[in-house]
């Protein structure tokens, strides 16, 4: 059970519902070793002159959840999205972000309800996509570089006119796949399966 002083920093972060198209920002505040500390903004969907990212990501297990400070006021937030607000202020990226479970008041259902119906666009709306697939392993050089590998057939560069080039034309693609499969040691697909076992990519959406 929650202790009484968040139910009341609750109703301070989220002191009204929201309606039509609004929605909440976060803002990470914070020194790179200090804790976690954010404001929140509200906007509206139609106003083109603001900028954002959207955060795609798994809420994680059930582990204890982690306080940060949002508005001047305690709220608690999983282990897997405090992980991920680390890094993304550790990368300096200073952009507001939305996180459907802090932009959200989740103790209210009537605007869960609204706010999810909105999520798809919420995020065509977006400057960009961040996905957070977790923190990193050992192994996931390797599967990145099996999945260059494997895609080496569909890149492209945009050249000095804005057009997009093909860097590979005409393979024959299951050919290419075997011989990736069969010039890479066993070990590389063994990192590029436990990559595609993360949480993120069991999403139903995904």
């Amino acid at each position: 059970m929650e202790e009484p002083h968040h139910y009341m920093a609750y109703e301070q972060i989220y002191s009204h519902e929201l309606t039509g198209r609004t929605i909440r920002l976060l803002t990470v505040d914070g020194e790179i070793n200090t804790p976690l500390r954010c404001t929140m903004q509200e906007i509206s969907l139609d106003d083109a002159s603001v900028s954002y990212y959207a955060l795609s990501y798994c809420w994680g297990a059930k582990h204890p959840p982690i306080e940060i400070m949002c508005n001047s006021h305690p709220l608690l937030i999983t282990p897997n999205l405090h992980s991920a607000l680390l890094e993304y202020r550790r990368r300096g990226t200073n952009k507001p972000l939305w996180v459907d479970a802090v932009c959200i008041d989740q103790s209210s259902t009537s605007e869960r309800t609204a706010q999810i119906r909105m999520m798809q666009n919420i995020y065509s709306s977006a400057a960009c996509v961040v996905v957070w697939l977790g923190e990193t392993a050992e192994t996931d050089a390797a599967a990145l570089e099996v999945l260059k590998m494997i895609n080496a057939p569909w890149a492209i560069f945009r050249d000095s006119c804005g057009r997009d080039i093909p860097l590979f034309t005409g393979q024959n693609h299951a050919a290419h796949d075997a011989e990736v499969s069969a010039r890479l040691p066993n070990k590389y697909f063994d990192a590029l399966a436990a990559f595609l076992l993360r949480p993120w990519f069991s999403r139903i959406w995904m």
